[in-house]
């Protein structure tokens, strides 16, 4: 009877440990198949932030750039809203020391 038993009890152990050995082994797997799935998930998040931050940095240069070309041209159209009053005053302003000239000559003689 006591041979039975410690085959029993060595069965039922060896039994025991070689579940648990698998339920370990099954675990470990488990893990590493779930490590690989989220290195895979951030790499995705990763690259999803990475493109939408190079778009938004690709249109804010593009906007720059509009903003730039729109600033010279507006400048451009002001100066030469400014340039043809600018010159008919600068005519205006010969036209009198042309005549300020001539009545001075006229008045000393």
């Amino acid at each position: 009877l006591r041979k039975f038993v410690h085959r029993i009890r060595t069965v039922y152990v060896s039994a025991a440990f070689a579940r648990w050995d698998e339920v370990r082994v099954e675990m470990k797997r488990q893990r590493h198949a779930l490590a690989r799935a989220e290195r895979y998930f951030q790499r995705a998040v990763s690259t999803s932030v990475t493109k939408a931050f190079n778009t938004w940095a690709g249109n804010a240069a593009d906007a720059k750039r509009h903003r730039h070309s729109l600033q010279k041209i507006i400048t451009r159209w002001q100066r030469l809203q400014l340039a043809a009053p600018f010159s008919d005053w600068v005519e205006w302003v010969d036209a009198v020391q042309g005549n300020r000239t001539k009545l001075r000559k006229f008045v000393h003689r």
